[in-house]
């Protein structure tokens, strides 16, 4: 038991390098729009944007964009993207299929978005430079209406995924630095326009690490928030470690 107990402790030190540190993680299953990572983002919504009861992907709730959008407020720069490695990733019941900005970083220099285009497709941009200098990643004919599709987002190093349902959409190469600052995260709008997202979304997901980089079966259950693995494990451990320790001889 004792084993057992310090193999689990170990487990906590190896599963932030598989996993990623989560940078933000929203789940709309509670009464306000709250980030579950440990970095607790301030959360605003404004305009038309709701928990609703209606359709989610996981759990009884789903956040409801209905041209209104949520601003994450970037505290201590955590999401910043100048990092080398990150994924993006959410579920998405598209309204409608026009060009609409879904998660956006935007202070007018430097941007990154994941946006479905006008023809159901995906886009994921990431902006290095004021030299308006773009790497674009997009595919049409992907998104399903009415329908829940998984996006993912990634970056490793030097190049760029973009994943719809699990499966490659497109891929980006570039070289250079990735410059971002500590403007606000959006969910549902960019910088300068008002939110136009018609969908619902679930399971928003950023992480620091590239979490996939060829096809995949997007995860058909929810995100276990990481504090509470964590502690599970922590407690799990502790408790078996004890019990061979002082328990009966």
């Amino acid at each position: 038991m004792k084993t057992f107990g310090i193999i689990l402790l170990a487990t906590l030190f190896f599963i932030p390098t598989l996993w990623g540190a989560e940078l933000l993680f929203i789940d709309f299953e509670n009464t306000s729009f709250i980030d579950k990572s440990q970095y607790n983002h301030t959360i605003t919504a404004l305009g038309s944007v709701s928990l609703s009861n209606t359709d989610a992907r996981f759990g009884s709730k789903s956040g409801y964009f209905q041209g209104g959008y949520l601003t994450i407020n970037n505290s201590g720069n955590r999401l910043n993207f100048d990092i080398n490695t990150y994924t993006i990733e959410f579920w998405i019941k598209p309204l409608n299929l026009s060009q609409q900005y879904i998660v956006h970083k935007d202070t007018y220099w430097y941007d990154v978005s994941v946006e479905t285009m006008g023809d159901g497709g995906g886009i994921y941009r990431s902006y290095k430079n004021p030299a308006n200098n773009w790497t674009i990643t997009g595919g049409a004919g992907k998104l399903q209406l009415n329908q829940w599709n998984h996006m993912a987002a990634v970056r490793n190093g030097s190049t760029q995924y973009l994943f719809i349902n699990g499966v490659l959409v497109n891929m980006a190469f570039y070289s250079g630095s990735f410059t971002s600052d500590a403007g606000n995260l959006y969910i549902g709008r960019n910088y300068v326009e008002s939110g136009d997202l018609q969908a619902y979304l679930d399971d928003i997901h950023i992480v620091d690490t590239a979490l996939y980089t060829t096809n995949f079966n997007p995860n058909p259950n929810p995100i276990p928030e990481q504090q509470t693995f964590f502690m599970l494990i922590l407690t799990i451990g502790i408790a078996q470690i004890l019990r061979a320790c002082i328990g009966p001889k």
